[in-house]
């Protein structure tokens, strides 16, 4: 149950909705398949040990991760709200729902099985949530979406973006690798149950009200509000549970586990700092993105949001292709990688901006093909040290 909710977030709760409105059913299944199954292969690829090394040797990447994903969830809040009550409710709820998991560890900070009940209780919610909010008469997605055929085409090329994003991504989500360590030796299971069975529920629960939010644009309606709740819980939980285990892994950490007590809870941590920044940063982008002008047929926030995506399409799996892969041996973010990974982020990122944001996905190849012959060049002559 932790992990179907912590991977939750506002990509597995809204990006199914803009893939049925552009592409139809084919749209959503490209999404899905390779969410769910990229996922739980995370379960079958690593031990506990090896996901340990992963999270000692590329630490700064688990936490840019954790950082980017919190403020992605409290741009998605402050978009959210700031459509419905206002452009400063939206910002100001969003930080606080935020920095309060952040700064009330109680809320998060607890023993394996109380978060796995906290997450149980969301699960139920956001179940109840949906169920409530369809007994309400509103004309349903289910009986009016149709594939637009001039996307067809245009899904073969983000398809295979979607496979490189959700497979190598869960590699630097920190919540993974702690469930990863903690459900051992049962972790295959625990993962092939967590993404494709109760994450998998989470994730058909979209289509059911995919067409109320795009066709009122996430406007405050009686029909909306359930669902707003529902990914407001949503959010907010991703936001504390990415806190917890940067918390966690910053005090397994500490070179000495026998300090004193005060010195061991101070009164403001650099993870606590960290963490709020990032969630202040997307609050204040999900406020200004409300003023941005349309572009391409998208709206400001719209616009945003698929920028946020490019970290999760490019940024970050290219990073796992060329310095974490293969999982074992020489793998290391040495140097000559990194300048590598840098390099053919920013060489592919034009391309990806024509995918996400101008909607001319064939872009998407070249931009693919570019990371591709990168991970040649790292590898292609064995570093010194690794």
């Amino acid at each position: 149950m932790y992990l179907a909710i912590s991977w939750t977030w506002c990509i597995g709760m809204f990006l199914p909705v803009l893939l049925l409105r552009d592409f139809g059913w084919g749209g959503y299944l490209a999404f899905l398949l390779p969410n769910c199954i990229g996922a739980a292969l995370m379960g079958q690829v690593l031990t506990p040990q090896s996901s340990r090394d992963l999270l000692e040797r590329h630490r700064t990447a688990v936490i840019i991760f954790s950082l980017v994903t919190s403020a992605f969830q409290a741009f998605f809040i402050s978009w959210l709200l700031g459509v419905s009550f206002g452009v400063e409710v939206g910002a100001i709820a969003a930080a606080g729902l935020g920095l309060s998991g952040i700064f009330v560890p109680a809320l998060v900070r607890a023993s394996r099985d109380r978060a796995i009940a906290l997450c149980t209780v969301v699960f139920f919610a956001s179940l109840a949530l949906v169920g409530y909010a369809l007994t309400f008469p509103a004309q349903s997605l289910l009986d009016n979406t149709t594939p637009v055929p001039r996307f067809s085409q245009d899904l073969l090329w983000l398809t295979p973006v979607c496979v490189f994003g959700f497979a190598l991504c869960p590699y630097l989500d920190s919540t993974f690798h702690h469930a990863l360590v903690q459900s051992a030796p049962r972790q295959r299971a625990t993962f092939r149950l967590g993404f494709l069975g109760f994450f998998a529920v989470m994730v058909l629960l979209t289509p059911l009200y995919a067409h109320w939010l795009y066709t009122s644009q996430l406007a405050s309606t009686i029909q909306i509000w359930p669902i707003a709740l529902h990914l407001l819980l949503q959010t907010t939980l991703t936001i504390w549970l990415h806190h917890s285990s940067l918390a966690s892994d910053a005090e397994a950490a500490r070179p000495d586990a026998t300090t004193t007590a005060a010195a061991a809870t101070p009164a403001f941590t650099p993870t606590q700092f960290r963490s709020a920044l990032a969630v202040v940063a997307g609050a204040a982008v999900g406020a200004g993105s409300i003023f941005l002008p349309e572009h391409a047929g998208l709206i400001g926030p719209e616009i945003a949001y698929r920028s946020f995506l490019v970290f999760y399409g490019l940024v970050f799996p290219t990073y796992v292709w060329i310095c974490i892969i293969p999982f074992r041996g020489s793998s290391g973010a040495t140097g000559t990688r990194l300048v590598i990974t840098l390099a053919a982020i920013a060489l592919a990122l034009p391309f990806f901006w024509l995918g996400f944001i101008e909607r001319q996905t064939w872009w998407l190849s070249i931009g693919l093909g570019i990371v591709g012959l990168a991970k040649v060049i790292a590898h292609g002559r064995r570093p010194a040290s690794a």
